[in-house]
């Protein structure tokens, strides 16, 4: 009975929807967010004005309400009390996507936690928009948002996102441009960046360079645009090597990273779970096991392998099928040159038991023919003179015939 209530008080409550608006041009709008305007019963904005544009924009007349971040814990009760009422209410910011630097956090958790639908409708960012004209890799970013307005902090904010190695997104507000900019020249001054400048308006401008450079062109300008930085991340290069250290009776071997990584990360051969063949297999062959995709030297016999290991050989590539498919490959091969060791020791082995069969057949026979000739000799010995004389006598035919006979 209770699960019942529930749902039906799920289906009575209404749906907060979260409306992307425009970033500079009007026509960004989408036609769902045209559609869903139409339908609810009332909208959020930050300002009233400029939210009542944006409906004349569309033709559209609707309740309007202020929700911005001097008045959201206040109002996130009330809104709560309307949608589990019935209504339909849609929460719009001044420009962009909503809740991102935007207010309405406190709504959409109040929402989740009461158990009401809310429903994104996607549109126009200016964050994306800027990075997809940066330039740099978007595989990965970081979003940084609006940095301190205290000049010390905000210094050190940019010492710590000076060592990210993903592309790095920062806004502020118009008149704090020159500001911001300065601190990033005199922390990063030889960083790439990019400044996109009222995006999708017919003033757009798209700046690049380093951020000395920047600094330098409009450090004697007055800035009130609406713009999005976007840097490049920290080039690091990734060195990862072995260093053999003792551990009782075991090697054990410090992988380093880069600085960006934690270091002193150590990695022990796993041995728990083979058979002694396959132990002494692995010294006997160079005691090569592989560790994550590594290939790391190691051998509880050898301490001259211990002191110089192998180098590591490592895959390149991204992630997903390609690499998996490397690491199978490797394996592979790994496994056929070990087979193809097995199947060559076994063969040796086969004709060595082989030869050392055949020479004790050929001794075997040898020695039974020696034993048969002894024998006749000794029996020969103790026979009559008759014998003996005939054996004479054909000797002498033997030799008149011109054969050769030899007495054995």
């Amino acid at each position: 009975m209770e699960d019942n209530r529930e749902t039906n008080q799920k289906q009575k409550s209404g749906t907060l929807y979260l409306i992307s608006s425009p970033i500079g041009n009007n026509k960004d709008f989408t036609f769902r967010a045209s559609d869903v305007l139409q339908k609810v019963d009332l909208v959020l904005g930050e300002e009233m004005k400029i939210t009542a544009q944006h409906l004349y924009q569309l033709r559209l007349d609707k309740p309007i309400d202020a929700l911005n971040e001097h008045n959201e814990a206040e109002k996130v009760p009330e809104i709560i009390a309307l949608l589990k009422e019935g209504k339909n209410i849609a929460l719009m910011p001044d420009d962009g996507t909503p809740v991102v630097a935007d207010p309405g956090f406190q709504l959409v958790r109040a929402c989740i936690n009461e158990g009401i639908t809310i429903s994104p409708i996607p549109g126009a960012s200016s964050i994306l928009s800027a990075l997809i004209c940066s330039g740099f890799t978007t595989n990965q970013f970081l979003y940084a948002g609006f940095l301190s307005r205290t000049d010390d902090e905000r210094r050190k904010q940019i010492t710590f996102l000076a060592h990210e190695p993903r592309t790095v997104i920062v806004m502020d507000t118009p008149y704090r441009m020159k500001l911001l900019l300065k601190s990033l020249a005199d922390v990063i001054p030889d960083r790439n960046a990019y400044i996109g400048m009222n995006l999708t308006l017919s003033s757009e401008t798209h700046q690049r360079g380093t951020f000395a450079e920047l600094y330098e062109k409009f450090k004697d300008h007055k800035m009130k645009v609406e713009y999005v930085i976007v840097f490049e991340g920290a080039k690091h290069e990734l060195k990862t090597f072995p260093i053999a250290s003792e551990s009782g009776d075991r090697k054990v071997f410090n992988i380093r990273h880069s600085s960006s990584e934690r270091e002193g990360r150590q990695f022990r051969p796993r041995t728990s779970g083979r058979s002694e063949g396959d132990r002494r297999r692995d010294n006997r062959e160079g005691g090569d096991q592989k560790v994550f995709g590594t290939r790391h030297a190691y051998s509880d016999r050898d301490s001259s392998r211990s002191r110089n290991p192998r180098p590591i050989t490592r895959f390149k590539g991204g992630e997903g099928e390609d690499s998996k498919m490397q690491f199978k490959k490797a394996d592979e091969s790994s496994r056929r040159s070990s087979s193809e060791r097995r199947g060559s020791r076994d063969s040796r082995d086969f004709q060595d038991r082989r030869g050392s069969r055949d020479s004790r057949d050929s001794q075997d026979r040898r020695g039974s023919r020696d034993s048969r000739d002894s024998q006749d000799r000794r029996s020969s010995q103790g026979r009559p003179s008759k014998f003996v004389k005939s054996s004479k006598s054909s000797s002498k035919q033997n030799r008149s015939s011109g054969k050769k006979f030899t007495k054995r």
